[in-house]
């Protein structure tokens, strides 16, 4: 192996380490919403957990568990999703949330779009949106999304 194809290989392996780390903040953030009883954060995260899995060849036993997984975010968000109907509510632009003026433009201003893009935000991003929203402001997007049985991202 020479220079060049050692660089290309620790560049792969830094992609594919990320990726794992990915994996491993999915699973924790699973585990968090669980035990908050907040099952429809948990199964956003779940449904990232899965596509970053799609990259990797897993054990038997990691995608056996990973169906377990499946199953039971099925079953329990099945009621919160009326009829599993995910992706289309997380497709809800902030437009058709109805927001207050000012709680749209705050959110627009910081480019979240959907409903999906609001739970999607990093906790930097969620500070900065909780610190220029205000009190009220906060009080007001947290009650939209728990209206579709989500929490604002934690920080």
């Amino acid at each position: 192996m020479n220079k060049f194809e050692c660089l290309i290989t620790t560049g792969k392996l830094e992609i594919q380490l990320r990726d794992l780390k990915s994996l491993l903040t999915e699973l924790s953030d699973i585990q968090k919403a669980t035990i908050e009883g907040n099952y429809a954060n948990a199964a956003i995260s779940f449904g990232r957990l899965s596509e970053l899995s799609q990259k990797y060849e897993l054990s038997k036993e990691v995608i056996q568990n990973l169906e377990l997984l499946s199953e039971f975010f099925t079953t329990i968000t099945a009621p919160l999703f009326s009829g599993g109907k995910v992706d289309e509510i997380l497709a809800l632009t902030v437009e058709e949330l109805d927001f207050s003026v000012r709680d749209f433009n705050h959110l627009k201003r910081a480019k979240l779009n959907t409903l999906r893009d609001i739970l999607n935000t990093g906790s930097q991003t969620a500070l900065e949106i909780k610190t220029k929203l205000g009190k009220k402001g906060l009080e007001n997007v947290t009650a939209k999304l728990k209206e579709y049985g989500f929490n604002f991202p934690e920080n």
